[in-house]
């Protein structure tokens, strides 16, 4: 693979993100091989040389030299922290290596993933990578995982197997996970993200979405991320995989109290305050328990 390996922008993306079906089938892409699948040397070399841009961006606060690296909610979140370094002399750039992955490639070489060490930290990185067309890959999705990735299924030639979006191994669909996982956070698991609520992520999320403070009132709304796009594996217990993009809105608001003096009460909350969130979420979706997150990450991003 060349050292001068360019992976795919913002433009590319969106070309190979309208070209996945939206709906309850398996993405169009993802049943056509644009060519043979990367072998684990090739795979090792595009995550280094991707490292290796990103943290240049991060070292020069570049965030057009970072839109030919990322993308999807991965490039959102990574640009506000660029923004929010740019804004603060005291922050040091930091530099990130991985070690020890452990390649995760489908044959239609399309996309795979890794689950690779981050060097100096006691945690692992579930990484996305998706093809252009054009001889190109982004990094697409890069989630510390809070527990280990389920063995996953392979072929007679090593490599992952793939699932359809609309699979029914498990109580919720691929297609469905980042909505699940979103609705932990609107509705506290109410609604599709009930087969999570009892999860130890899930019971975080609910703890951590109400306030201890009466006079708050909190609230998040489901937003549509960047890319819809969700990527999907086989497991080898017969169940899925399932990476995809989450967003969502929050908003606080005060609540205005009585002075000394009886001056005047409403209970109505005062003007909100709204922040908008992007990231990423990593789902094991077993054939005979229930839905397990992997891993997820969320970031404040501008609005718009």
């Amino acid at each position: 693979m060349a050292k001068n390996l360019r992976v795919l922008g913002a433009a590319g993306l969106l070309a190979l993100l309208a070209a996945c079906s939206p709906g309850g089938g398996a993405p169009a892409l993802q049943q056509t091989m644009v060519g043979p699948p990367l072998s684990e040397a090739e795979a090792a070399e595009v995550i280094a040389e991707v490292n290796e841009a990103i943290d240049q961006a991060y070292r020069d606060l570049d965030s057009e030299l970072l839109e030919e690296v990322a993308g999807g909610s991965l490039l959102q979140r990574s640009i506000a922290e660029i923004e929010q370094r740019s804004a603060s002399s005291d922050v040091a750039a930091e530099s990130r290596e991985y070690t020890d992955p452990q390649f995760v490639i489908p044959r239609n070489g399309l996309w795979w993933m890794a689950d690779a060490a981050v060097a100096g930290a006691d945690s692992r990185e579930l990484l996305t990578f998706a093809h252009s067309g054009q001889g190109q890959w982004l990094l697409v999705s890069a989630i510390t995982l809070e527990t280990d990735l389920p063995t996953i299924a392979t072929d007679e030639h090593g490599n992952a197997l793939t699932a359809p979006l609309d699979d029914t191994a498990s109580r919720i669909l691929p297609k469905d996970a980042a909505a699940a996982y979103t609705d932990l956070w609107a509705t506290g698991g109410d609604g599709p993200g009930s087969p999570l609520a009892a999860t130890a992520l899930g019971e975080d999320i609910r703890e951590r979405r109400s306030s201890d403070d009466p006079l708050l009132v909190t609230g998040y709304m489901p937003t549509t991320p960047e890319s819809t796009r969700t990527w999907v594996l086989r497991t080898e217990e017969g169940g899925t995989v399932a990476v995809g993009h989450v967003a969502h809105t929050k908003t606080v608001s005060a609540i205005a109290v009585p002075g000394a003096a009886g001056s005047e009460y409403s209970a109505d909350p005062r003007t909100p305050v709204r922040t908008h969130h992007s990231g990423e979420v990593a789902m094991w979706l077993p054939a005979s328990d229930f839905p397990e997150i992997l891993g997820a990450e969320l970031a404040e991003i501008p609005a718009g």
